[in-house]
């Protein structure tokens, strides 16, 4: 069985940095399954 996590990320006023966290993310060896970006 795969084990991986989820990931939420609360954003405010950080639009300049959403791209560069999402591909940090895909880079990662650990499995990731959903990824939430949420705007506040």
């Amino acid at each position: 069985m795969n084990e991986g996590f989820t990931v939420i990320m609360p954003t405010y006023n950080q639009a300049s940095f959403i791209r560069r966290a999402i591909i940090s993310l895909r880079e990662q060896s650990l499995l990731i399954y959903p990824f939430s970006v949420i705007p506040l």
